[in-house]
């Protein structure tokens, strides 16, 4: 069966199955344009999701204005991992985050729904097109099987309409151009051709391309593993392999397996842009030390609470100060420009403060008894200390 007849909605033959199933409540009478590969909508029209999609995205089964595709066309085949052929796997970006938590829902509920598969006739295996997140997720707790959903066609068009289809998780700038990279090399598709098939121009395509021309395969092999943010390698890593392809690998090689977000990069590539030769050097001899360090000048100061201590030498230093002013304040001649009424309210005010200045003294000479009391050593290395 042709992929023109699958996404058409036409059968393979007067007795073939029926790929479009009728919903209820829709006209029939609509026209929907779809060629091989690439939908085109009629006004008014838009593809809709009709199954339950599992937390870690995939291409959802979808239909196409008022028909959703028949149960009849879709093979549903309980696979054995050696039967699997993960050649695409290295299309995609780990994301160790969604993958914990699939691991987690298909330990709980078992596997929802199945990957989608592509029969190989000379081999007699099944090449995974989409779903290799459930296939990792299930080997790790131990499963035998995967269930698979095998579509009809070429394995080129179905990895093109999956990706039409797909509406969970979006695409990163690198898991596109690996994409086109694979059809471009292996299926022998044209500039203009991918251009079509993705609704795009051939501009886009060729810079999508050029990505990874610039960007070491390294590096792209870290961003596939998910060590290295693909947002920032393509905002960041590429410009600097584009102007010094060696610092870009020296740089990443630094760092080891360490796991760099986008921001890590943006401050790496901003340091070594604007700085000197001195600081180009370290940054290229320890560029994790150099982010430990920017990290903690950005930090802010921890706050300490103050001790009791603290509080009380904070008081009296402002109460020294206090006194100071006003006492320059009363040598520069205030008191003669004021009225008698406020000669007499300051003179009530000091002889307030001097009283409770007299009875701080004393309670702090109380305490300070107290104090040496209690340690009679601090008294006698004192003696000590003045003799």
């Amino acid at each position: 069966m042709l992929w023109s007849e699958f996404w058409s909605g036409r059968s393979a033959g007067a007795n073939g199955p029926e790929l479009w199933a009728k919903r209820s409540g829709v006209s029939s009478n609509e026209h929907l344009p779809i060629s091989s590969g690439h939908i085109a909508l009629a006004a008014g029209v838009s593809v809709i999701s009709t199954c339950a999609q599992e937390e870690e995205g995939g291409a959802k089964s979808a239909g196409v204005g008022g028909f959703v595709l028949s149960s009849s066309w879709k093979d549903q085949v309980e696979l054995e991992f050696h039967r699997l052929e993960l050649r695409y796997e290295r299309l995609k970006v780990a994301r160790p985050e969604p993958e914990r938590r699939l691991l987690a829902s298909l330990a709980e509920v078992g596997q929802r729904v199945p990957v989608v598969v592509v029969k190989e006739a000379a081999e007699g295996s099944f090449v995974v097109i989409d779903g290799y997140k459930r296939v990792r997720a299930l080997r790790r707790l131990g499963r035998d099987t995967v269930e698979a959903s095998c579509w009809p066609g070429e394995e080129a068009e179905a990895l093109i309409v999956t990706r039409l289809m797909q509406t969970a998780e979006p695409e990163t700038a690198f898991e596109q151009s690996w994409l086109l990279a694979e059809l471009r090399e292996r299926f022998g598709f044209s500039l203009e051709e991918l251009a079509r098939r993705f609704g795009h121009s051939v501009s886009w395509v060729s810079r999508r391309l050029a990505l990874l021309q610039d960007l070491p395969e390294a590096i792209q092999e870290r961003v596939r593993r998910g060590q290295i943010g693909a947002h920032g390698a393509a905002k960041y890593l590429v410009p600097l392999a584009r102007a010094n392809r060696p610092v870009c690998l020296d740089l990443m090689e630094a760092t080891g397996a360490t796991r760099l977000s986008s921001r890590d990069l943006g401050i790496l590539y901003l340091a070594y842009q604007t700085g000197n030769w001195v600081t180009r050097q370290r940054l290229l001899e320890a560029p994790l030390v150099f982010l430990k360090s920017h990290k903690e000048m950005q930090a802010p100061p921890p706050s300490v609470e103050p001790g009791p201590s603290d509080s009380l030498l904070t008081d009296l230093e402002i109460l020294s100060a206090t006194a100071r002013r006003a006492d320059r304040r009363l040598r520069a001649g205030i008191l003669r420009n004021l009225p008698e009424k406020d000669h007499q309210d300051l003179a009530r005010l000091l002889d307030q403060s001097r009283h409770e200045m007299q009875r701080m003294a004393e309670h702090f000479a109380e305490e300070m008894s107290h104090a040496r009391s209690k340690h009679p050593s601090c008294d006698s290395e004192t003696a000590a200390t003045g003799a």
